[in-house]
């Protein structure tokens, strides 16, 4: 049940391209949004942009506090995540479907450059684990809360140029 005073979307502009979740929209699109709802508002829900590396791992540099690290695909045996040589959490028998992650753990980073490395165990005698694991792209992200903002349809361009989730017209 929605609370008294809480107003739906009219419209969304989903954002994110490629693989990622978000993406700074074109100003022209926040426009077209705003005209939807004149003399309403624009509410923005922002998150923070995850790297990318692949299915073995690689450097990534942060900014520094809690982050996740999810792989994408699906682990028949069991896959293993290791940060700066420390072993930070694993998932095992996790089927996904195209495009979907799986969560191998998480960890407080100081600011710089950390190593992220993954490796695969093969199948065991689980029902299910027999066959090749199947994942490419491992992603690390902040923990962070959505960053919600809401402006003045009018004042739509205060949205552009900064990267976003979604862009919600509210009337």
């Amino acid at each position: 049940m929605r609370d008294a005073g809480v107003t739906s979307a009219t419209e969304r502009l989903p954002l994110g391209s490629g693989r990622s979740p978000v993406s700074v929209p074109e100003c022209a699109d926040v426009r077209e949004l705003a005209r939807s709802v004149p003399g309403g508002s624009l509410l923005a829900a922002g998150s923070g942009k995850p790297q990318f590396l692949d299915g073995s791992g690689g450097e990534a540099d942060v900014e520094g506090g809690a982050y996740s690290v999810w792989i994408e695909g699906s682990v028949r045996g069991k896959a293993t995540l290791e940060i700066d040589g420390e072993e930070i959490g694993s998932v095992r028998h996790q089927l996904n479907n195209e495009g979907l992650y799986a969560e191998l753990g998480s960890a407080d980073l100081s600011r710089g450059g950390h190593e992220i490395s993954v490796s695969a165990e093969g199948p065991s005698l689980a029902p299910g684990s027999g066959g090749a694991s199947d994942y490419g792209i491992v992603a690390i992200r902040p923990e962070t809360e959505a960053e919600l903002r809401t402006v003045e349809a009018a004042d739509f361009q205060e949205l552009c140029g900064e990267t976003w989730d979604w862009i919600e017209a509210r009337p």
